[in-house]
């Protein structure tokens, strides 16, 4: 069925791993670096562990799905047989490791599954299947810090020494990949589980909003009908996606871009518009409430209209100071205040309490709430004040 908005919506799910990932290529380079030389004489290679460290959100996850697609064509070539597997170690009710490898077995194996065997018993299977085989097998454990947190210390342990399970077989598990959120959960291991893990890292840091941007862009070619989503919608996705309690989560902003491109399918638009962006964005955050305009003092609601009125008529996220002065002086005409010359006072007032955001003289906008939508709300309150006033 045709689309006005989408080209292909799937490019914006969690479970997509694009091809090129922006600002995260040096990291995929350090992670085949690391890996450069296991094919040499593969059933010696001893088994190589590293760990994946950064917040939510900034692209460990992607990166290590992206590194088995390539390393697995890579063994290709070279005419090794090499399985990749990738386990989300907080999907697992229990923390044994008799969970955990019946999961790794049903992955690798799954003609040879059972769930009635020991912990012991599957890893035997395992390697003699893969021995069998001639077969090399490559691993991904995510959230490994939640793993611990719940008490997989002794699996993890275990984990790391597979390859000394059944050493007369030979190497057949040649690399390890520990994803983690942050490195303090190392605090709750004790020293042989330390050294065996090992203390090779790669530090995937936050996204800024250049990268964030980037990001969205390359999204855009890949997701959205050309000419759907403009330029500055992009940035002011990223602004959302930096400001708390989202802290730069890249996979809230590819949410949020599909809520809104949703939004505006229903609709029959054949563009993303400021509204689908600041709809999408009030479905996934409590919006502002009329207690809180209520709350405001005079100068402070007519601050805030005057930025309101001046979005609105721009039909922009951000509009520039001197647009917005203009837009005061003019709601203080129509209420019949005398403006005050200090107005910036309650536009930073409005901004430490987020109803505004400040990125710059030339970009002054309202943080996640549509303009049209926070107008009506201020026009609630103050129908509500003047009737209580009379």
């Amino acid at each position: 069925m045709f689309s006005p908005i989408f080209k292909d919506k799937s490019k914006l799910l969690p479970t997509y791993v694009p091809q090129k990932l922006p600002h995260r290529e040096h990291q995929l380079r350090l992670m085949h670096a690391f890996f450069d030389d296991v094919f040499i004489d593969v059933d010696n290679q001893p088994l190589r562990k590293i760990q994946l460290i950064g917040g939510v959100g900034t692209g460990k996850t992607c990166s290590s799905l992206r590194f088995l697609k390539e390393i697995k064509r890579k063994a290709e070539k070279l005419n090794v047989n090499l399985k990749t597997v990738y386990l989300n170690l907080r999907f697992f009710r229990e923390c044994s490791r008799v969970v955990i490898y019946r999961n790794l077995l049903k992955k690798v194996a799954p003609e040879i599954y059972s769930s009635s065997l020991s912990a012991s018993e599957i890893l035997s299977n395992l390697f003699r299947y893969l021995k069998n085989k001639k077969t090399y097998l490559l691993l991904v454990f995510d959230e490994v810090d939640y793993f611990v947190e719940k008490g997989g210390q002794e699996a993890l342990y275990e984990i790391t020494r597979f390859n000394e399970f059944e050493p007369e077989l030979g190497n057949v598990f040649i690399g390890m990949v520990f994803i983690a959120r942050k490195e303090n959960y190392m605090q709750k291991l004790d020293s042989a589980t330390v050294s065996s893990l090992g203390r090779n890292k790669i530090s995937f840091p936050k996204y800024d909003f250049n990268q964030l941007v980037d990001i969205l862009k390359e999204r855009r070619k890949e997701s959205f009908i050309p000419g759907v989503l403009p330029d500055d919608l992009i940035g002011y996705i990223a602004d959302l996606t930096l400001a708390y309690p989202v802290n730069g989560d890249v996979r809230y902003a590819l949410d949020l871009l599909l809520s809104a491109g949703i939004l505006a399918e229903s609709e029959g638009s054949s563009k993303i518009e400021m509204k689908h962006i600041s709809l999408a964005y009030e479905r996934s955050h409590y919006p502002l409430t009329s207690e809180e305009i209520f709350s405001l003092s005079i100068h402070e609601k007519l601050v805030l209209l005057s930025l309101v009125k001046a979005l609105m008529r721009d039909k922009t996220p951000y509009v520039t100071l001197s647009r917005f002065k203009l837009a005061y002086k003019l709601t203080c005409e129509e209420a019949k205040v005398k403006q005050k010359e200090d107005f910036e006072r309650e536009l930073q007032s409005l901004c430490d309490r987020g109803f505004v955001e400040i990125k710059s003289l030339t970009k002054i906008g309202l943080k996640g709430i549509e303009a049209s939508k926070l107008y009506n709300l201020l026009k609630e309150v103050t129908e509500v004040e003047e009737k209580n006033a009379g």
